[in-house]
């Protein structure tokens, strides 16, 4: 059994094989990024590793809040739900103009008179 681990419903496991390491590659970038960009700017400006540790700080922030996010419930799904017809109230359902017009064609092939 894999916790923590959830598929996205209705897909494959390459597809939440996919997802994952999506996640895991945009948290170690949030992470390395900032601590790199300190490295360079510390050669640039010929001064102590204060804009590493800066930068390392920071990237540590950004790995922190997209943990946060990524375990939070109240975080946005992944996936636009679709409504189907059969379960959807008639609000729901998108509303044909003409249908409602009244030129439309009683003889229901579409075509306007």
């Amino acid at each position: 059994m894999t916790r923590g681990f959830r598929k996205i419903k209705g897909q494959g496991s390459i597809h939440a094989g996919l997802y994952w390491s999506e996640q895991v590659i945009g948290l170690s970038l949030g992470l390395a990024i900032p601590a790199v960009a300190g490295v360079y700017l510390d050669k640039w400006l010929d001064s102590s590793p204060i804009c590493t540790v800066g930068g390392a700080l920071l990237g540590f922030a950004v790995l922190m809040l997209r943990l946060i996010q990524m375990v939070s419930p109240n975080r946005p799904r992944e996936q636009a739900t679709t409504v189907s017809p059969d379960s959807a109230s008639p609000a729901d359902l998108p509303v044909d103009a003409a249908d409602d017009s009244p030129t439309a064609s009683s003889t229901g092939d579409g075509a306007t008179p």
